[in-house]
């Protein structure tokens, strides 16, 4: 029954992301980076609720929006990039379970847990994805790419985990 997410929240992510090139055009910076990249806290917020499931609906977008954007007719590419984007926020939470005491559902992470989740995501993010594409592309402006990405990476998680908390509140507040 799971699997009927997978094309729901893709198509989340998928609007999500061109709703934030289209709102953050003029922060766009580096070759497939923005200052703000908030589809980055989406896809860390899709591995911990929903794990592979979140996984694999990450990657199916990627590489729509990849092969109709930014790597249009790129396909190994957008392939690499895909895969680095959607299986990174999973390699985090592995790692953070295992050298941290987090059980499976992340009902006891502490706000200092999911810190470092997003910074240890946001590091392996921009250095896979902005590698992929000096390789693949020859750029001269690697540590650029790498520099704008994961403050568009952080800038991104930090505001989702943001409505994510004060939504409620605010919708209780607006009830009474």
């Amino acid at each position: 029954m799971k699997i009927v997410l997978i094309p729901i929240l893709a198509l989340i992510y998928s609007f999500a992301f061109l709703a934030n090139n289209y709102v953050t055009s003029m922060l766009y910076l580096a070759k497939a980076a923005h200052l703000v990249h908030i589809p980055t806290g989406i896809k860390l917020f899709y591995v911990l609720i929903f794990g592979w499931i979140g996984v694999i609906a990450i990657f199916i977008s990627n590489l729509y929006l990849s092969l109709t954007g930014f790597f249009e007719s790129q396909y190994m590419l957008s392939v690499w990039v895909s895969v680095a984007t959607s299986v990174a926020p999973m390699l985090c939470v592995i790692f953070t379970k295992y050298f941290y005491d987090v059980d499976d559902n992340f009902f006891n992470v502490s706000p200092k847990i999911l810190f470092i989740i997003a910074v240890l995501y946001s590091i392996l993010n921009s250095i896979s994805v902005q590698l992929l594409i000096h390789i693949f592309e020859k750029s001269n402006s690697l540590v650029d790419g790498i520099f704008v990405m994961f403050i568009g990476d952080i800038t991104g998680i930090t505001l989702v985990a943001l409505i994510l908390i004060y939504s409620p509140k605010l919708i209780n507040k607006i009830k009474k």
